[in-house]
């Protein structure tokens, strides 16, 4: 036997418990196991902290659950966060503006909140609003600066609002990971005009709007929006946001408007609070449903909190909200965000992730020394363990 064969043999050997030796094929598959596999579909599991950079201003401190005080987005990463939302507003110092004061939520300062979270090596999700308060599905105040104007003008105010706001954001190394197009806009966009406290005037409804009533001027906005973003930095996911995630019928119903008027996006986010969507077995039967119903779609709950519930039974619901996401199938559950986890009580629900209760102060008041709650923190801990291998981003 030659000497080379010998070598051949021997080679072979070492070689068999993971291929056949000798072949063309063989050598190929070895190189295709040792291709690395794709890294999985990150998990956001994040927290809305657009008032903690106006609370820290008034002096509000932060202290985790083992009694150290620490910046905020330390604490939230100690236990499992690693994103965060941010809402951002046209312009909160205007007449009608939700901030008149100190306008925190417009562009500069989300810049400057984007910042810290991605130093901190957190993703983000961006609400805008397009209005100068709170939109949401009582409300989609049109911004001052907007009102009067033709659709064609107010759908390319759109337009290069979103344009200016991302590209400030991409320029300053803080480009968000997803962006919705509009907050809560079941109802549709841009359809109300408010007084200096942000309610709806009475009889002022506009007939240029982007109600839902009329689903071309809807999704010409929400295209607007979209394409905007996209020009930016196509990498962005599109959110649409909706308000429904206890009730199937409406979500499909809005969810195949949006497509049918050919709106780019790529993820549907619906709210999921016990208060006003009901309980999580309804939120289970509309994300499991449109999951398989909507297959080029992926899925997030953008705002949920601490709530208890009854059908199923348990004490808070924030394992129900991060479990439901997180298991959809194919990994198109990519995450949850806790509403405003540094206020104990919104609107009569307490949604927050810290002991006391200040939410009765007001927004020149400054906040105190907040302490989280070992307890509820505890779920997090429990979830960074399970959720590992999807929240190393």
């Amino acid at each position: 036997m030659k000497l080379s064969n010998i070598n051949l043999i021997v080679t072979c050997s070492l070689a068999t418990a993971l291929t056949a030796c000798g072949s063309d094929d063989a050598r190929s598959s070895s190189r295709q196991d040792l291709s690395p596999a794709p890294p999985p579909v990150p998990y956001h599991m994040g927290a809305d902290i657009t008032w903690v950079q106006h609370d820290e201003f008034y002096g509000a401190t932060y202290i985790d659950t083992d009694g150290v005080q620490k910046d905020f987005l330390e604490i939230m990463k100690n236990h499992g966060f690693n994103s965060a939302r941010l809402r951002t507003f046209v312009d909160p110092k205007a007449a009608d503006g939700y901030d008149q004061v100190d306008g925190f939520g417009d562009l500069e300062h989300t810049v400057a909140m984007a910042q810290r979270i991605k130093q901190a090596g957190m993703t983000y999700l961006l609400s805008m609003h397009y209005s100068d308060n709170w939109a949401d599905p009582g409300k989609q105040c049109i911004p001052v600066a907007w009102q009067g104007d033709t659709f064609e003008q107010l759908t390319e105010h759109l337009r290069e609002y979103t344009s200016n706001a991302i590209s400030a954001l991409k320029a300053a190394g803080v480009t968000p990971d997803l962006v919705q197009i509009g907050n809560e806009i079941t109802p549709g966009m841009l359809f109300s005009v408010c007084d200096s406290t942000g309610i709806p005037l009475p009889d002022m409804d506009p007939e240029v709007n982007g109600r839902n009533s009329n689903w071309a001027n809807l999704g010409t906005l929400l295209k607007a929006g979209a394409e905007a973003v996209r020009a930016v930095d196509p990498k962005i996911k599109i959110v649409l946001h909706i308000d429904k995630g206890g009730d199937l019928g409406v979500s499909r119903w809005w969810v195949q408007n949006a497509l049918e008027q050919g709106v780019p996006f790529d993820v549907l986010a619906d709210t999921s609070y016990v208060r006003w969507q009901g309980e999580p077995n309804a939120w289970r039967e509309t994300f499991t449903t449109m999951v398989a119903e909507f297959p080029n779609l992926s899925f997030i709950i953008p705002e949920y909190g601490n709530e208890t519930a009854t059908d199923p039974p348990t004490p808070s619901t924030m394992r129900i909200a991060n479990d439901l996401i997180y298991n959809l199938p194919n990994h198109r559950g990519l995450g949850t965000w806790f509403y405003e986890p540094t206020h104990p009580s919104q609107s009569g629900i307490g949604i927050g992730l810290v002991q006391g209760d200040y939410s009765s102060g007001t927004l020149a008041d400054p906040w105190p020394s907040v302490q989280l709650m070992p307890d509820a923190l505890a779920e997090y801990d429990s979830m960074k363990v399970e959720y590992a291998s999807r929240l190393s981003l």
